[in-house]
């Protein structure tokens, strides 16, 4: 199957990442939309979840991707934490999986080894890789944004 758009996504509960790409080759693509989800701090956890869903099926409804491709979970945090990342994970699968959009994995090492050069690269140094890349201007997206960006090209590049 050809893929000529693909939603990228760095899950979080306080703020998740999205990119759409289209036409993606070696060097770049052109992109569709980025930006992020900002979750109102006063909603509770249940219902920051319930709108991550909401938005993602919207963004799926609204680009029809061919793939999305996810951040795997980093293992280095609590429990806790990992648990609430898992469920926003869940929710994620669930919402793609409602339109057939087939969900791929790649590990943080991975999208900043391929973009940036380095496994262990910073936030800021992935951020600027991936916007000198696709000629974007950082202004207008944030490192959650750009992370999703480099996991949707990313998956590109290990195929």
């Amino acid at each position: 199957m050809a893929t000529n758009r693909i939603l990228g996504i760095d899950p979080g509960t306080r703020i998740t990442g999205f990119a759409v790409i289209d036409n993606v080759a070696r060097h770049g693509g052109k992109v569709i939309d980025i930006g992020v989800i900002k979750f109102d701090q006063k909603l509770n956890y249940q219902q920051r979840i319930v709108t991550l869903h909401t938005t993602i099926r919207q963004l799926a409804n609204d680009h029809r991707p061919d793939l999305a491709i996810i951040e795997k979970a980093f293992f280095g945090i609590n429990a806790s934490s990992a648990l609430k990342l898992g469920e926003a994970r869940g929710a994620i699968f669930i919402a793609m999986s409602s339109y057939n959009i087939p969900v791929f994995e790649v590990s943080p090492t991975q999208v900043k080894k391929f973009i940036a050069g380095n496994g262990h690269a910073t936030k800021q140094q992935l951020a600027t890789a991936i916007a000198r890349l696709f000629q974007i201007t950082l202004p207008k997206a944030t490192v959650d944004a750009t992370d999703a960006l480099a996991v949707a090209f990313c998956y590109h590049l290990v195929q």
